[in-house]
């Protein structure tokens, strides 16, 4: 997009929708070569299920990947930047990864479980 795509603008509406999102419909005018011609992947937004940090599973991991990080402060101008940068991704690698490992043991365990009988 342009730096300033408020110049470029067509219009924009606020339209109805079917969830607690609200919807906003905008139109730029964009010169050749301003628009992206493939689509690009964007960052998707990720929750931690707080479940997850209960897990002896998630404590055994978390100590020992936090020992490790500790020990690079050092490499860092400062915390903010060790955290950003080290620190925060590092961990949610670890709870992406392990909250995957453990829905396919839930998967697994609930497919060779009986079916649950209504009462």
């Amino acid at each position: 997009l342009p730096p300033h795509p408020v110049q470029h603008l067509i219009s924009a509406q606020h339209k109805p929708a079917h969830t607690d999102h609200c919807k906003v419909e905008v139109e730029l005018e964009l010169s050749p070569g301003q628009a992206r011609t493939q689509r690009q992947k964007r960052k998707s937004f990720w929750k931690l299920n707080t479940t997850l940090l209960d897990t002896p599973e998630f404590k055994t991991k978390f100590q020992a990947l936090y020992q490790d990080l500790v020990s690079l402060i050092g490499n860092y101008q400062d915390h903010a930047k060790w955290w950003e940068v080290c620190a925060k991704p590092t961990i949610v690698d670890l709870c992406k990864g392990l909250s995957s490992e453990l829905a396919k043991v839930r998967k697994a365990t609930d497919y060779f479980s009986p079916p649950k009988k209504d009462n």
